[in-house]
């Protein structure tokens, strides 16, 4: 015990980091960190965490990281290593760093390539339709969407489906590349009692069901949670009522990580058709590149402008670039705080990364403009 204490006299650590006292330390590779204006954010993509951190823990990290643990302690006072006793603790007990006695292993630990790349010419699709009749008029894009190897496709009906509508419109998607197919439409008392279990294995492409105007609010997970159907009391909503920015909806994820360093994580190559069947970015937004009447899908894929937004990225928006969570956000080009500038913060957005404060977006004062201009007052 005499030792430990002499120990801890030596190099200032405290009784936890003596152990680790000769050793190297430095973040794990998939460890990143995201500085705001206020406060940063530790992101574990591998794990799918974040955590948040002051300022104060980013600039030790960039200062000693790959250092000596007993020389990164002398650097500092007695009373000041009783915070970095702190910051070792919080970061070895979340598995965020590594320990090595081998000064050329911890080289070894390199930081993640932050580039983003995608076999596909677009990465997903969002089709509107107004009931199941509608569903053949737009299987001819379907079928160029695969060709052009979309990965992730979301249908989006305004009406009810039977079951056997159900399965003639997962049956189109046998023999498709899709990775994941999102399924949406109105709640019907038949479909309640659904076999979705066996729906799920025999069409494994379908990777979720979301029944709006449902009596209640649940979830059904099937497949090792691979798959879902979510029961929604609200209703399939407007085009304007989406783009919200919540904690709920933010993924840690190496894919939307390094893709918001370089592009806008919501319009990135994705395409859509709205209920009119014209072609857009987003069904939200108001631009249209044609209709499916008569216009290709690879014409618009092509098309300079319509790839404009897909690399708006969130450091060049304003207040974005300045939050801690831009890179696990996605982001909403098709309603923003002024209209006329593609560059200013998502409308539904809350958060303050001046305050570090949440507040409900649709109150905001200098808001109210751009709600009116959208239309919104009846959904806020």
């Amino acid at each position: 015990m005499l030792f430990l204490l002499d120990l801890t006299n030596q190099f200032h650590g405290g009784l936890i980091m003596i152990s680790e006292a000769k050793k190297y330390f430095t973040l794990y590779g998939n460890v990143q960190i995201v500085d705001g204006f206020e406060r940063c954010l530790i992101v574990d993509t591998y794990r799918e965490k974040f955590f948040l951190i002051p300022k104060s823990l980013s600039r030790f990290l960039k200062r000693h990281k790959n250092r000596l643990v007993q020389d990164v302690y002398k650097m500092y006072s007695q009373i000041e290593s009783q915070i970095v006793d702190e910051y070792f603790i919080f970061l070895k007990d979340n598995d965020l760093i590594h320990f090595s006695i081998n000064r050329d292993h911890i080289k070894n630990f390199i930081s993640m390539p932050l580039t983003f790349a995608h076999y596909g010419a677009i990465i997903n699709s969002i089709i509107e339709l107004n009931s199941f009749e509608n569903f053949e008029t737009i299987c001819s894009f379907i079928f160029d969407l695969n060709a052009i190897n979309c990965s992730h496709l979301q249908i989006i009906f305004q009406s009810k489906l039977t079951k056997s509508e159900l399965d003639f419109i997962a049956n189109k998607f046998d023999n498709t590349e899709f990775r994941s197919i999102e399924i949406y439409f109105e709640y019907t008392k038949s479909n309640a009692d659904f076999e979705w279990q066996e729906f799920f294995i025999k069409f494994k492409r379908i990777s979720l069901i979301i029944m709006f105007c449902s009596p209640d609010d649940k979830i059904l997970y099937f497949l090792d949670g691979h798959c879902i159907v979510n029961y929604l009391v609200q209703p399939s909503g407007k085009p304007i009522s989406c783009g919200r920015v919540s904690t709920a909806y933010f993924q840690a994820n190496t894919s939307l990580f390094t893709e918001s360093q370089h592009h806008n994580t919501c319009l990135n190559r994705k395409i859509s058709i709205d209920i009119n069947g014209d072609i857009k970015n987003c069904p939200s937004m108001a631009k249209s590149y044609g209709n499916i009447r008569d216009t290709k899908l690879i014409d618009v894929v092509n098309n300079p402008e319509f790839q404009k937004v897909w690399h708006i990225k969130k450091d060049e928006i304003a207040k974005c670039r300045d939050c801690e969570f831009r890179h696990i956000c996605t982001d909403c080009r098709a309603y923003i705080e002024n209209p006329e500038d593609q560059y200013s913060a998502p409308l539904k957005c809350g958060y303050n990364p001046y305050t570090c404060e949440w507040e409900e977006w649709s109150t905001n004062p200098l808001k109210q403009q751009a709600i009116d201009y959208y239309g919104m007052r009846e959904i806020v």
